[in-house]
């Protein structure tokens, strides 16, 4: 069963009444003249301008509207092939890093921090920070601006979090927020979660923020610079 929040729903048809405007003005017909059938060829023909995600969320949306009747269109093997991705999309970029690696760089940090604790006004050193935006963005995969917005809910078994999704100043996501829960999780984990949610709180209220994250990024290449040397 396919549950949408009626934020999503609103998502689609406001990207349905584009794309259905714009395929009035290729086609010369009013968006309300527009069939399923026109619609349905009409995307096929620009499949090659668009990204499999771009080509997933339009025909989403399409689906939405028209009550599944888009159902027809081949599949995605049967299509031409998606637009080249541009070299500075975060689709080509490693995601997640390989447990070793993730490892070695922890303990790095872990062990600068305890040699050299230098810490800024709000009691935590630039790699600390580094530690917790790596850690805790391994386990949630939040970007490292997003955690300004996040609110957290205890939960006896882990941590409700919402989040207000940083792709949606652009109309990327579908909505402004996500919630999503993290169980299982020790309490170790969680407390470095809770951790970083508070220091974040505190330094966006100082203004200070994004200095100390910059600040965090640059201990983190240095630290990946380093172990790569002794590879």
């Amino acid at each position: 069963m396919i549950t949408r929040t009626p934020e999503t729903e609103e998502h689609y048809r406001q990207i349905a009444r584009r794309l259905m405007q714009t395929c009035g003005r290729d086609l010369g017909r009013h968006s309300s003249e527009l069939t399923v059938a026109m619609m349905a060829g009409w995307m096929i023909q620009h499949r090659t301008e668009w990204a499999s995600a771009t080509w997933r969320q339009y025909r989403a949306a399409l689906d939405f509207v028209t009550g599944s009747q888009l159902s027809g269109i081949p599949s995605r093997s049967e299509l031409p092939p998606p637009a080249p991705r541009d070299e500075r999309t975060s689709g080509l970029k490693e995601k997640r890093l390989p447990p070793d690696d993730l490892q070695k760089l922890l303990d790095y940090l872990l062990d600068e921090a305890k040699r050299r604790p230098r810490q800024s006004s709000n009691g935590i050193s630039t790699r600390g920070m580094a530690t917790l935006l790596l850690l805790c963005g391994t386990i949630t995969g939040l970007r490292h601006c997003e955690w300004v917005s996040v609110v957290v809910t205890p939960l006896p078994s882990g941590l409700t979090l919402r989040i207000r999704n940083a792709k949606n100043t652009n109309g990327r996501s579908h909505v402004e927020f996500r919630e999503f829960h993290l169980t299982g999780i020790g309490e170790t984990l969680k407390g470095f979660i809770l951790l970083l949610v508070s220091v974040t709180g505190q330094t966006a209220a100082a203004g200070m923020h994004e200095t100390l994250v910059a600040s965090a990024g640059k201990a983190l290449q240095r630290a990946a610079r380093r172990l790569s040397k002794h590879v």
